[in-house]
């Protein structure tokens, strides 16, 4: 396999692992106090953005971390 690919296919594990941890860790939030709830969709999207934003920072962080660019070198 190539190195390139094996690099890719890796971060894309990190970041799918972070995606589960970060949105475990959303759904403890009680957006009901925060959002209005009258607006479900706008909610929703809210919640998906502060999702994807906090994998991008824990998936970048593990990877930066972990160094795996070092690994396959």
């Amino acid at each position: 396999m190539d190195t390139a690919l094996s690099i890719h296919l890796i971060k894309i594990a990190i970041y799918l692992i972070a995606f589960l941890f970060c949105s475990l860790g959303t759904s403890a939030v009680l957006w009901n106090s925060i959002l209005n709830p009258k607006k479900p969709r706008e909610a929703l999207l809210f919640y998906f953005l502060i999702t994807f934003a906090l994998t991008y920072l824990v998936g970048s962080l593990f990877i930066a971390f972990l160094g795996i660019e070092l690994w396959m070198k």
